[in-house]
């Protein structure tokens, strides 16, 4: 990762920590497949400008260009989608489908079943991501829908490994008071909502 970064390490020098982790951290936005979650794409674009960066620097360049390649256009206008799911989409797709009666061998739902347990880390503790591409940040939700949806297409999947993986895992994230949180375990600290980078105040 030496080759690509190389920009950003010339420059580390001359600039605060801060700015130099956050060109590091937008650097990876060139590649459409990681272009993550719109909220923190659009502002560390807004936080370079205040610091200065010119509009034309390749960091702030690639973030729009991975931003331009999350909008969808059709007859009713331009619209801009917020991020890419394919875990949680699917996984609450199949549980829509087995609810309005598609039959469980269905092969379309099989072929379903096959990607999304191929998507779960093979390491404990098993849960999935948001994003299939991602998986180092395993959270409850998705790991609750695709745990659902796999049940819902064939009930006898509540032996498979998989299962009991995940539901051994989503156990061990429940919080002290009882609940769940999507990422973090017993993290109740209110004054975190409160930070900036907070866009919908659920951390």
């Amino acid at each position: 990762m030496g080759t690509p970064l190389a920009h950003t390490v010339t420059i580390s020098e001359t600039l605060p920590a801060y700015i130099f982790l956050a060109k590091w951290h937008l650097y990876p936005q060139q590649f459409p497949r990681r272009a993550m979650v719109q909220p923190g794409k659009q502002k560390h674009v807004l936080a370079l400008r205040l610091e200065g960066f010119s509009m034309d620097d390749v960091v702030i360049t690639r973030v729009i260009e991975a931003m331009e390649r999350f909008t969808i256009k059709d007859k009713h206008g331009k619209g801009c989608q917020s991020c890419v799911s394919p875990v949680w989409d699917t996984a609450l797709m199949t549980i829509a489908l087995r609810d309005s009666g598609l039959f469980p061998g269905d092969k379309r739902l099989q072929r379903v079943v096959a990607w999304i347990k191929a998507l779960q880390p093979t390491l404990a503790p098993g849960g999935w991501s948001f994003q299939g591409f991602v998986t180092l940040y395993a959270d409850v939700d998705d790991t609750a829908a695709v745990v659902l949806a796999l049940l819902k297409e064939s009930t006898y999947s509540i032996d498979v490994p998989c299962i009991s993986r995940a539901a051994t895992w989503m156990l061990g994230m429940q919080n002290r008071d009882r609940g769940w949180g999507a990422f973090d375990h017993n993290n109740d600290q209110i004054s975190l909502e409160r930070l900036p980078f907070s866009d919908m105040g659920t951390i």
